[in-house]
C-alpha cells in the first residue's frame, strides 16, 4: 500500500496497522499492483476468455458438432472479452522479452 499524495513516500505492507491511512500526511493509502502481477491476471483473464481454444480442447467431437450451430451471442461476447485482454496485454511492456539484456551477463564474459 502507497499514500495518494504524490510528494509522500509512506509505503506499507500491514494493512491492519494504519488503517488506510498514511502515518505522514493522513491520505488514504492505495493498493499497489506490480506489472507482473497485473501481465499475469491478464493472461489468466486471456485464458478463460479463449472460446476457440475451450471449444477445441474441453468438448468432445460429438458434443462440438451438437454445439457448432449454437452459442453465436455467447461466442461473440468472450471474443470481446478476450480482445479487450489482447489490447491490454499488447499494450504491456512487460510481455516483451530483450534478449540482449537477458544474455547481457554472458556477453561480459567473453
Amino acid at each position: 500500500m502507497s499514500c495518494g499524495q504524490h510528494w509522500c513516500v509512506c509505503a506499507t505492507q500491514a494493512r491492519g496497522t494504519y488503517r488506510g491511512v498514511c502515518v505522514s500526511s493522513k491520505y488514504t493509502l492505495r493498493p499497489e499492483y506490480s506489472e507482473k502481477a497485473l501481465y499475469n491476471q491478464l493472461s489468466f483473464y486471456r485464458f478463460i476468455f479463449d472460446w476457440d481454444y475451450a471449444f477445441n480442447k474441453v468438448l468432445t467431437p460429438e458434443d462440438r458438432a451438437i454445439a457448432k450451430g449454437r452459442w453465436a451471442l455467447e461466442r461473440q461476447a468472450y471474443k470481446k472479452l478476450k480482445d479487450v485482454v489482447d489490447r491490454a496485454l499488447a499494450s504491456s511492456s512487460y510481455s516483451e522479452v530483450n534478449l540482449a539484456k537477458l544474455f547481457q551477463a554472458f556477453t561480459a564474459l567473453k
